[in-house]
């Protein structure tokens, strides 16, 4: 899967994964808390390519113009 419309939500490829709606051959980059939730395997665990990785999130939203 390519990662496009809905299927770039980790939850959203978790849910059709459960459902037998897209290939069990498919693999997404969920949390542990997902498997659990919809029943799937996890294949492997603490994926990352450094120890100093972090996330950053950014809250964007407008301001009105007045």
């Amino acid at each position: 899967m390519s990662g496009e419309g809905d299927l770039i939500d980790h939850a959203k490829v978790a849910e059709l994964l459960a459902s037998g709606t897209i290939a069990a051959t498919t693999a997404t980059a969920g949390s542990a808390v997902l498997a659990e939730v919809y029943g799937l395997d996890v294949v492997e665990r603490n994926l990352q390519d450094s120890d100093n990785t972090f996330t950053t999130f950014l809250l964007v939203r407008r301001t009105s113009i007045l």
